[in-house]
């Protein structure tokens, strides 16, 4: 996921915060410490680029426990989100398409979905008439 390997990452899981550009970095830094104050769960999706120069995008959730002594754990999972980014990104860009040519013609669109169990239901729906002043002779 990082472009680690598992030994790289357990003999020194720091190596995964230096594939980050400093942006990134401190915006993650501050909500880990933003969770660990307000003893909150963090949930953050970050971007980085890892060593193969392949762009990525990981959620990670973690539960912090702070210690009497100041230490703070740790439980967390990190999942690679990069697919779902990408859907999401291609599906906003389908939408400004389909409302620039909507917005540039008259006429009605529409989405029907149909269950397998044969019943529908109109999902997405648009209308956009212009009237037209017709002189009469």
């Amino acid at each position: 996921m990082w472009g680690l390997s598992d030994d790289e990452v357990i003999s020194d899981p720091r190596r995964i915060w230096d594939l980050l550009d400093e942006s990134e970095y401190k915006i993650l830094e501050s909500a880990f410490y933003k969770a660990v104050n307000k003893h909150e769960k963090l949930d953050h999706m970050y971007s980085f680029t890892n060593k193969e120069g392949e762009s990525k995008y990981l959620h990670v959730i973690a539960i912090p426990k702070k210690f009497e002594d100041g230490t703070i754990e740790w439980d967390s999972i990190t999942t690679d989100v990069t697919a779902l980014k990408v859907v999401e990104n291609e599906s906003r860009e389908q939408q400004l398409m389909l409302q620039d040519i909507i917005s540039n013609i008259d006429g009605v669109v529409q989405r029907y979905k149909i269950y397998p169990d044969g019943k529908g239901e109109l999902v997405f729906f648009l209308a956009k008439v212009t009237r037209r002043l017709v002189e009469s002779p």
